[in-house]
């Protein structure tokens, strides 16, 4: 693999001013940005829905430690030897 990147680096080196000389249309570049504004603008969505899924879990498991509590506190007043009579 090495031994091809080197002919290809050779010829690259031995023909530069071949390479220089040409300019990429106007319309490439314009769509290159064009296409990293949108990929720039759906990351923040994802963030943003990564930001409301972590919110949910942590209100849903905040409200079932809370429930749990609860429920554990009732059930440890009641007397058992007092409900036998």
């Amino acid at each position: 693999m090495s031994m091809k990147k080197d002919k290809l680096e050779r010829f690259i080196e031995s023909n530069r001013d071949a390479f220089d000389d040409k300019m990429p249309d106007r319309s490439i570049w314009l769509s290159i940005e064009n296409d990293l504004n949108k990929n720039e603008r759906n990351l923040g969505i994802y963030k943003i829905n990564i930001l409301k899924i972590a919110a949910s879990v942590i209100l849903i498991l905040g409200v079932g430690v809370i429930i749990g509590f609860n429920l554990k506190s009732k059930t440890n007043n009641i007397d058992y030897a007092e409900a036998r009579n």
